[in-house]
């Protein structure tokens, strides 16, 4: 028979990538996190304090979303939404998070007042966080602040909203990513 002229728009499996996440992917993720952490639960617990929390969000927070990313050949740049910031981003930022975090301190006083947290949980979360922080400065910001805010954004910013928006619309994919990263921090120790 007569050979076949190669097509421009023939799919090559081992090198195309998908063009964007969709809602599959962000449910693999929220699979493979469930998986996950309900399988290291026991192995997590032989790790120092400082340890078990870095390990937790790269773990299971940073890593999944770029495994799957990995794995469907999801483009990084696009699905992480990866980009320099301008310069006046990073001041501003700063100051959001300030300002932000003194907002969060009032309203997790009031959410207290509604929602007590569990005492025994509390105590056992401060103690960790003493314990940390007793390890030094910089120690206890990588551990509490840089690489959990690092992780959640590849997550939630990144894979779960890109997925979901491109599955439910932008409205749809904002509020279901939200509604995520709310159901995430819902205890009120966190």
């Amino acid at each position: 028979g007569a050979a076949h002229p190669a097509s421009s728009d023939a799919i090559n499996l081992d090198s195309a990538p998908v063009s964007r996440a969709h809602e599959g992917h962000a449910v693999a993720t929220i699979a493979l996190i469930t998986i996950l952490g309900f399988s290291l639960q026991g192995p997590l617990e032989r790790f120092g304090t400082a340890m078990r929390f870095v390990a937790i969000a790269v773990g299971l927070i940073w890593l999944p979303p770029v495994a799957v990313a990995a794995v469907f050949r999801l483009p990084f740049r696009t699905t992480f939404s990866l980009r320099r910031p301008a310069p006046l981003a990073w001041p501003g930022a700063v100051f959001l998070g300030i300002a932000l975090h003194l907002l969060l301190l009032h309203f997790s006083r009031l959410v207290e007042d509604v929602v007590p947290a569990d005492p025994v949980a509390a105590e056992r979360l401060e103690g960790q966080v003493q314990e940390v922080a007793g390890q030094g400065t910089a120690l206890t910001l990588l551990v509490f602040a840089v690489t959990p805010a690092v992780a959640e954004e590849f997550l939630f910013r990144g894979l779960l909203l890109d997925g979901f928006t491109r599955g439910f619309g932008v409205a749809g994919g904002v509020l279901a990513s939200s509604l995520l990263f709310g159901l995430v921090h819902m205890t009120p120790i966190r």
